[in-house]
């Protein structure tokens, strides 16, 4: 689903063929069409206000909000199995309806494709995750172990979180060389559903909680990761405007932070230097808000007007 607005005030919404449910029905509005959306529900659009994509897609177009300045809202439905059955043993279903606004209709077709996608990419028995370096917080091998095989410990949060996954089943994504993809197998050699360990803390012996729902695991992984690439974005390009750059972790600290160098010639540690390299994701947020009030706008403005052209 595109969710681009059109112009101001309307917004665009794209949906397969698939969705089209039946054929187009006559009502005292006209031709009507439904289309289904997530988890069951269904709306109905004019025929004559869909139209046809060159992707292969069918568009509409709705307003936020009606004339008189209220907001727009649209009827959902959808059928619903109660669990019981007839006289005639046929199950009984029960019709839902529930009214939503515009806007809140385009962050559930935008779940409903979201939704859709892992569940096929579950079906092939592998779930894809991408994440950022920045979210490769150490190596770890077993103890005791000489031939030990080395897992990176991956962040997937802002509370400690992270699991463990084989070095060598890293890829690297071409497009973007910041960032990694790992396919994580949803069942184990023999058959059972595969189990992932998240521990807090790098704490693998003593914080650790063993997750087997497989079905709702990767994808709770996948949008904590999502939104922690997004925040990993920002904190990168506004410590870029301060000055500085993301360090390699030094061997004396624990994993789990960010580390930051100014950024140009190499200087002498200071004190200073080395206290910053312990702020977390949240705490680099409160030091990225203290340095922007030392400086002016204008003077950040024209940092940024220097980095693209760079």
């Amino acid at each position: 689903m595109d969710g681009l607005t059109n112009k101001a005030g309307m917004i665009k919404f794209e949906v397969s063929k698939m969705q089209l449910i039946g054929a187009p029905w006559n009502s005292i509005n006209g031709t009507m069409q439904n289309i289904r959306m997530a988890d069951g529900w269904q709306i109905s659009r004019p025929v004559d206000r869909l139209h046809k994509q060159e992707n292969g897609k069918v568009a509409f177009y709705m307003a936020k909000n009606k004339k008189d300045g209220s907001v727009n809202e649209i009827t959902m439905r959808r059928s619903v199995d109660t669990g019981e059955t007839n006289e005639t043993g046929k199950r009984i279903y029960k019709d839902e309806s529930m009214k939503v606004s515009v806007e809140e209709l385009e962050k559930i077709m935008m779940y409903g494709a979201q939704k859709y996608k892992y569940q096929k990419e579950e079906e092939s028995g592998f779930i894809g995750m991408v994440f950022h370096k920045a979210q490769i917080v150490d190596t770890w091998k077993e103890p005791g172990r000489e031939n030990a095989r080395e897992y990176k410990v991956i962040s997937i949060d802002n509370s400690g979180n992270s699991f463990l996954f084989a070095s060598d089943k890293l890829h690297r994504l071409e497009d973007k060389e910041d960032y990694f993809r790992i396919n994580i197998p949803l069942r184990d050699k023999n058959g059972e559903n595969r189990a992932v360990m998240v521990a807090h803390e790098a704490a693998w012996y003593e914080k650790t909680e063993e997750r087997r729902t497989q079905q709702l695991l990767p994808r709770k992984l996948r949008e904590q990761s999502n939104l922690l690439c997004s925040q990993i974005e920002k904190v990168i390009t506004e410590m870029a405007l301060l000055g500085y750059v993301p360090a390699e972790r030094p061997d004396t600290q624990p994993p789990g932070f960010l580390y930051w160098k100014q950024d140009g010639p190499e200087m002498e540690a200071t004190e200073e230097r080395k206290l910053l390299c312990t702020y977390n994701w949240d705490n680099t947020q409160e030091f990225i808000d203290e340095k922007k009030k030392e400086h002016s706008e204008p003077e950040l403005e024209v940092k940024k007007e220097k980095r693209k052209m760079k």
